[in-house]
């Protein structure tokens, strides 16, 4: 049986890895997302880049993945489509591993591996391509961590895992720091296990390992993420002279950013960090930041004004696209020659405007530590918390979406950007047409929709079996209750981050592409769900078979 449901998890890979063979890259020709990525990769492929505003505008996780995917001879929209598959596969042994129900297992691989969204997900050039198998990853070593518990030597291959998964991800996107907490919180409950079951209180909660092996567990899951990412900043060092694995973390660019968000804090408004007057006082004490003037203030239907305007806000730039300006006026004025150079021109605005701040020149409010997080005030409360419940629904439907368009169809800009570092010839979109291909158009969209009308029945099944599960709170179970907590305690730790991003920053709609990391776990919920209901069950007809 247990083979039989190996053999049927790899036909369903192989079935999805064919049906989406002949769907090319989705190109687009976004300079600051979809086609930085692109170029960034190929940059990784040179061996002498000259520096430039965006050469690290990125972290180099994804980048490195096409280039890899590049030196395999691998097309890249094979090699993202196969790495999904193979995070959800390890899920899914990780999930095996707790519910030992075969069909259960292929339960959540289906829900995974034929989303209707990923049919386009994976064709993307954008991080988050990488991110959300990355977290299934994650989350599958974190199940087999709790799970080997009392066996020291899994239990510390399972963190060197975890580490090495963890390492990438931490490269992958910049709000890395949201997956501390369920770090934190399933460390906590090892230790705090281990000291219960040591003074014999009450029995542990979760298997505990040894404080000493859970300490070298903790050392194996951080050493790869600083191994890594010093490697990717001494290589930055190397060649451009500035520490840092990307840009944004760059001291200069840092300190100015975190300087001009000090000036009139009482004219901060939701999405808008830096308005025009607060600009104009700072203008007026500091000679290098009025040198960006001509560049920042411009008219709302041009350059990152629009892109603004586009999220909502024409009246002046949103917090998270005066960032892209603010760089954007410095390369205008000349000074993304070098790192260096760069560096000082940053570190000269922030010096001023501190300068003009203790000869209270500017009012100022204290130094923010993190300088790219918004301010948190009461103001934002309710909004944040409206925001949090519209994302939370929207995360239950994103991944229903289906979409098998091909981008930009555009030859020479796929030849000039595209072709060669995706392994996809300019003209493969045009293999659509064939009658081959159309019939795999129309067995996607037939899956797609079979999935859709099952997917609100899974959901209630689900709920229905975590419902009777807390009526029963008092009875043992296979698989501890908890465990389902952490998982949705993590779900709602980006939910919470991505709606007060929505709230401070700028406006992300529906929020589809900063949610989806976590539909591996929406699913495993709903698989949860699903086997807590048949153990219920189970139970119950087995007491009237007594009766």
């Amino acid at each position: 049986m247990r083979r039989s449901i190996w053999l049927w998890a790899i036909a369903l890979a192989t079935m999805k890895l064919g049906s989406i063979a002949h769907l090319p890259i989705r190109a687009f020709p976004a300079v600051h997302d979809h086609l930085r990525y692109v170029i960034t990769a190929s940059n990784l492929l040179e061996v002498d880049v000259p520096y430039g505003e965006l050469v690290l505008a990125r972290q180099p996780g994804y980048p490195g993945f096409i280039a890899f995917s590049y030196l395999l001879g691998i097309p890249l929209r094979i090699s993202q489509e196969f790495f999904y598959l193979a995070a959800g596969g390890f899920l899914a042994v990780a999930f095996y591993r707790w519910v030992r129900r075969p069909w259960l297992m292929l339960l959540f691989f289906s829900l995974y591996s034929f989303a209707p969204f990923s049919y386009h997900w994976n064709r993307q050039t954008l991080q988050e391509v990488l991110y959300l198998p990355l977290t299934a990853a994650m989350v599958a070593s974190l199940l087999n961590l709790i799970k080997d518990a009392e066996k020291p030597r899994r239990f510390l291959r399972d963190s060197l895992v975890l580490g090495f998964i963890l390492a990438l991800f931490w490269n992958t996107r910049p709000e890395g720091i949201w997956i501390v907490p369920t770090l934190a919180l399933i460390y906590g409950i090892l230790g705090i296990s281990r000291i219960s079951k040591n003074w014999k209180t009450h029995p542990p909660v979760s298997p505990a390992p040894p404080l000493r092996t859970l300490t070298y567990s903790i050392l194996f899951t951080l050493a790869p993420i600083v191994f890594f990412t010093s490697t990717f900043a001494f290589i930055n060092y190397l060649q451009y002279g500035i520490y840092n694995t990307y840009d944004l973390k760059a001291p200069g660019l840092t300190a100015a950013y975190s300087s001009l968000r000090r000036v009139s804090p009482e004219r901060h408004r939701p999405q808008i960090a830096i308005p025009k007057a607060t600009r104009e006082e700072i203008y007026a004490v500091s000679p290098s930041f009025r040198r960006l003037k001509d560049s920042l203030e411009i008219e709302s239907d041009r350059g990152w004004r629009q892109v603004s305007c586009d999220m909502g806000i024409c009246d002046d730039y949103a917090a998270g696209v005066f960032f892209w300006a603010l760089r954007d006026a410095v390369e205008d004025e000349g000074y993304y020659q070098s790192a260096p150079e760069t560096e000082a021109f940053y570190e000269q605005i922030a010096r001023e405007i501190e300068t003009a701040c203790d000869r209270s020149l500017l009012r100022c409010q204290p130094q923010n530590i993190a300088s790219f997080v918004p301010s948190l005030s009461w103001d934002i409360l309710q909004p944040w918390l409206q925001s949090s419940l519209r994302l939370s629904y929207n995360l239950t439907t994103s991944s229903l979406t289906l979409k098998l368009d091909s981008g930009v169809e555009d030859i020479p800009f796929r030849q000039r950007y595209y072709s060669q570092i995706t392994r996809e010839p300019a003209d493969f979109f045009q293999q659509r047409a064939f009658p081959l291909n159309r019939l795999k158009d129309q067995f996607v969209t037939a899956v797609s929709r079979l999935y859709q009308w099952l997917f609100p029945i899974v959901f209630g099944v689900a709920v229905v079996g975590y419902v009777l599960e807390l009526l029963a709170l008092s009875q043992p179970r296979l698989v501890p209750l908890w465990l389902s907590g952490v998982l949705l305690f993590c779900v709602a730790t980006r939910v919470v981050l991505v709606a007060y991003i929505d709230v401070t920053s700028w406006s992300v709609e529906g929020g589809d592409r900063y949610l989806r990391p976590v539909l591996p776990l929406l699913w495993l919920l709903m698989s949860l769900g699903v086997f807590y209901l048949s153990c219920r069950w189970k139970r119950l007809k087995s007491s009237w078979f007594r009766r």
